[in-house]
């Protein structure tokens, strides 16, 4: 992820959002105009929005954490504060919109694969060198294995939000989690 993202080694730019939730980051990948900002900003009484669209990983002290990159032109280098500041990641999301709210685990394969595919939402690392996209593909599954991942399914019910609440306070999986309310 060097020379076509200009980021770091390790570093790994996705489309996604996340929020802040007691000292821990919730990522939620999704296809464009799918629900992710709008997903955060529901959490807002519970969790602080810490990525809007462009999200950073990067691995510090044994851990993954997530930065946002919101606004940064990606063709010259991120300033030193997206890559150094964040938060560790606990939990990746991959957004469907439904008529009933739910969440089912997903294995570390496919939380793979939606990792993936949010890396290449981005039209210019579909172009990357093939060993550039070999890297992410190796630090995504990395991330994969160490971190839980979900199939979330909402809505604009009330429901969407406790469904959320019950894994992120239940599941051991989302380690050192308390959801307030």
């Amino acid at each position: 992820m060097t020379s076509t993202t200009m980021l770091p080694p390790r570093a790994v730019l996705l489309h996604a959002a996340a929020v802040a939730v007691n000292g821990g980051a919730l990522l939620f990948l999704a296809p464009p105009e799918t629900g992710k900002s709008t997903m955060c900003q529901r959490l807002v009484p519970y969790a602080k929005p810490l990525v809007d669209d462009r999200a950073v990983i990067v691995p510090k002290r044994g851990e993954w954490f997530v930065s946002a990159a919101d606004g940064h032109d990606f063709f010259t280098p991120l300033p030193d504060s997206a890559l150094s500041e964040g938060v560790p990641l606990r939990a990746v999301f991959r957004l469907y919109r439904s008529p009933r709210p739910g969440i089912e685990a997903l294995s570390a394969i496919q939380t793979c694969y939606y990792l993936v595919d949010a890396f290449f939402h981005f039209y210019w690392q579909k172009g990357c060198p093939v060993e550039e996209k070999r890297a992410a593909f190796s630090e995504l599954a990395s991330v994969a294995r160490a971190v839980a991942g979900y199939r979330f399914y909402f809505n604009r019910s009330p429901k969407t939000v406790d469904e959320l609440a019950h894994v992120i306070s239940s599941d051991v999986l989302v380690q050192d989690f308390s959801y307030p309310g």
